[in-house]
């Protein structure tokens, strides 16, 4: 059930950026994004993850779509980094079932 409110966060970045085009910025964020989806898939091959584990994903994910949701309105993407954008929240949603 604490996986969840993750990817009900995800699927709603993933919504919000559907119709965007292409932008360095949008390139810095998914290189990000790809840190934090890396550390997360990390975590979740310990297997059991601890309280403070869970609050400190929850708050990078949280951090990710707010700014996915801004850089909707101020960016362009193109399609490739839409793709990337895609690929990522997969392997993320991926990640975080891992942890059941």
């Amino acid at each position: 059930m604490k996986a969840l409110p993750f990817f009900l966060c995800i699927l709603t970045s993933s919504f919000l950026l559907w119709g965007c085009s292409g932008d360095s910025e949008v390139d810095d964020y998914l290189d990000s994004y790809e840190e934090a989806v890396e550390e997360f898939e990390s975590m979740s091959k310990k297997g059991k993850l601890s309280v403070s584990d869970i609050q400190e994903m929850n708050t990078k994910n949280a951090d990710f779509a707010e700014k996915a949701s801004k850089l909707q309105t101020g960016s362009d993407w193109s399609p490739s980094q839409f793709s990337r954008y895609q690929d990522l929240t997969n392997r993320f949603s991926e990640a975080i079932s891992n942890m059941n």
